[in-house]
């Protein structure tokens, strides 16, 4: 019965772990996809004046994204990639674009 104590304890040890990583890192990432490409697609358009189409390839990942939302009058980029959302605005052409919570 003692030999079969340090297994149990061991792959807890190891599990335990692991699943803390995951869960951080689930939770995290997603939102870099739709923070990315809104960030980077409104620098493109409002700082480097590039069209939509080269924006949009600019700002592409590998990750493809699910909603795309450009409110020219704000001048505000909503995208939606891995179920979370994101949107970027632009400030000025000095300042550039900022993410928006």
């Amino acid at each position: 019965m003692k030999k079969l104590l340090p297994i149990p304890i061991a792959l807890l040890l190891i599990c335990a772990p692991s699943y803390l990583f995951y869960k951080f890192y689930s939770w995290s990432f997603p939102k870099v996809v739709s923070a990315y490409y809104a960030k980077e697609f409104c620098s493109c358009i409002y700082i480097e004046r590039r069209g939509l189409a080269a924006c949009h390839d600019y700002a592409a990942v590998w990750i493809p994204i699910s909603s795309f939302k450009w409110h020219k009058k704000s001048k505000l980029i909503t995208v939606v990639g891995l179920s979370r959302t994101s949107s970027a605005q632009h400030i000025s052409s000095q300042l550039g674009c900022r993410l928006i919570d």
